[in-house]
């Protein structure tokens, strides 16, 4: 599995294809990609 972690405003389409490059050179089958720009107390 590989976890992925950003806090970022901005669209993640380019972190998506490199965790796709991460799951294909890792032979995992779950990528998961976590943003968390945005907290609500």
């Amino acid at each position: 599995m590989i976890v992925e972690v950003k806090r970022e405003e901005e669209n993640l389409h380019n972190h998506e294809k490199q965790i796709e490059k991460y799951l294909t050179k890792s032979c995992s089958e779950i990528g998961i990609l976590y943003n968390y720009h945005q907290i609500i107390i």
